[in-house]
C-alpha cells in the first residue's frame, strides 16, 4: 500500500471518528433537554424553544452560547506543568480530582464576557463527567480544559480528547 494510500485511509477514518463523535454529544443534548423538558414541566413555546436551541447547537456548536466545544487533557501537580506552587489552583484551593482548568478565554476572571468562572461545574459530554473549574491554563492555550490527575501516568493514559462537548451545570 503506498503511503498517499495509507494516509487517506487514516483520514477518511478521522473524518468517521468525528462524525460518530458529534452523533454522540448531540444525542447528549437532546437527552439533556429532554430531562429539562421533563424535570420543569415546560410549556410548548418552551420546548419550540428548546428545539430551535438543539438545532443551533446541533449546526454551529461553537455559536450557541450555552456549549463550547473544546480540547480536554490531563495535567498534574509537577512544576513543569504549573507555576511555582503546583498544588494550589488559580483560585487559591487545592488539586483534588474533579478540578478542571480552563483557557483563559474561557473564564470571566481573565476575558470580559467568557462564560465561565471559578468554581462553576461543568459538564463534559464527551468524557460523561462533572468537572469543577478551579484553575486555568497558560495564555498561550486557546478553546482548552485540562482534567487534574494525580499521577503522571493518570494524565498520560487520559490523553487528550479532541471536539469535547461542555456545558455549565450550576
Amino acid at each position: 500500500m503506498s503511503e498517499k494510500n495509507r494516509r487517506s485511509k487514516w483520514h477518511s477514518a478521522g473524518i468517521v471518528i468525528l462524525a460518530i463523535s458529534v452523533l454522540i454529544s448531540s444525542i447528549c443534548i437532546i437527552l439533556y433537554v429532554c430531562k429539562k423538558v421533563f424535570n420543569e414541566e415546560l410549556s410548548n413555546s418552551s420546548m419550540i424553544s428548546e428545539a430551535n436551541n438543539i438545532k443551533a447547537i446541533i449546526e454551529n456548536p461553537a455559536e450557541n452560547s450555552g456549549f463550547y466545544m473544546i480540547d480536554l487533557s490531563a495535567y498534574n501537580s509537577e512544576p513543569n506543568q504549573t507555576d511555582s506552587t503546583p498544588w494550589i489552583t488559580a483560585s487559591g484551593k487545592e488539586c483534588k480530582p474533579g478540578v478542571l482548568a480552563l483557557s483563559r478565554d474561557l473564564l470571566n476572571d481573565y476575558t470580559e464576557g467568557a462564560p465561565f468562572t471559578f468554581g462553576d461545574k461543568v459538564l463534559c459530554i464527551k468524557i460523561y463527567g462533572v468537572f469543577e473549574v478551579e484553575d486555568t491554563m497558560h495564555k498561550r492555550k486557546k478553546m482548552r480544559g485540562d482534567v487534574w490527575k494525580m499521577e503522571r501516568k493518570e494524565a498520560y493514559k487520559f490523553g487528550i480528547h479532541r471536539g469535547v462537548v461542555i456545558v455549565k451545570v450550576n
